[in-house]
């Protein structure tokens, strides 16, 4: 339930509406699918209507909230809305989502509102929108993230090609699925760290390597050529290259 705690989305929901759905907004702007969002309703994710047959068309028109106590009674009772659903109560606002209209979030029931929605009802489904919008905005990015990683992955294990990043505080890296190839280690049973790493090095490399590691950790840069003993006991030499990057948040370098 996307709901947040607090009495007054309570107050709105109880006393005012009965189903708070969010509902997205076909590419071509010609249908809206909704998601039902309170536990009880789950049921009917997922299902599609033609946006004209919803409130929702009612609702992207405008930027501000779209609050009705009394379908029958407003401007809006001859809408197909009205006629195939009969909901007589809405309260609805356009979500954004990276700089364009996602959908709504909205509030309906079948039955009138003895009152008027007031300002703070208006003002609660803004927060509440942004709040969604946010939230959303979040998860697509965190999607693109993924997506991009996975094609990086994808051209390195064709390049042969890997990537990694070491903490220099703790010692902890992570490496990349072709690295994990390149040193022969299984990822569900090797976990990399500096140490792990050295004990990876051919002993004739490791001051070559350490040495080019306190370059780049005084600013300079890194790239240096070495040996690595595989545990199948094979040789193979990497070219390796990096930058010191500090990380602001932890307060240290990687």
């Amino acid at each position: 339930c996307l709901r947040p705690a607090g009495g007054r989305p309570q107050r709105l929901a109880s006393s005012a509406t009965g189903v708070p759905v969010v509902s997205r907004t076909g590419s071509a702007g010609s249908s809206a699918s909704t998601i039902e969002t309170a536990q009880q309703f789950r049921g009917t994710q997922g299902q599609r209507f033609a946006l004209g047959e919803t409130y929702c068309s009612l609702t992207l028109q405008s930027d501000e909230v779209l609050a009705i106590a009394h379908m029958a009674q407003s401007p809006h009772a001859g809408h197909p809305c009205y006629r195939q659903f009969a909901l007589e109560t809405y309260i609805g606002i356009a979500i954004w989502v990276g700089g364009r209209r996602f959908g709504t979030l909205n509030f309906s029931a079948a039955h009138a509102r003895e009152q008027h929605f007031d300002e703070a009802d208006r003002e609660f489904l803004r927060l509440f929108a942004r709040w969604v919008g946010a939230t959303l905005e979040r998860q697509r990015q965190a999607q693109a993230r993924q997506a991009l990683l996975e094609r990086l992955n994808e051209s390195q294990r064709i390049a042969h090609l890997g990537h990694w990043e070491v903490d220099l505080h703790s010692g902890q890296a992570h490496w990349s699925d072709v690295i994990f190839a390149i040193f022969g280690q299984d990822p569900q049973h090797f976990s990399p760290s500096m140490t792990a790493f050295y004990q990876c090095v051919h002993p004739e490399d490791r001051e070559l390597v350490e040495a080019s590691q306190r370059l780049a950790e005084a600013g300079g840069g890194h790239e240096v050529v070495y040996r690595i003993a595989r545990p199948d006991g094979a040789i193979r030499w990497i070219h390796e290259l990096g930058r010191l990057q500090p990380d602001e948040q932890a307060g240290h370098c990687a």
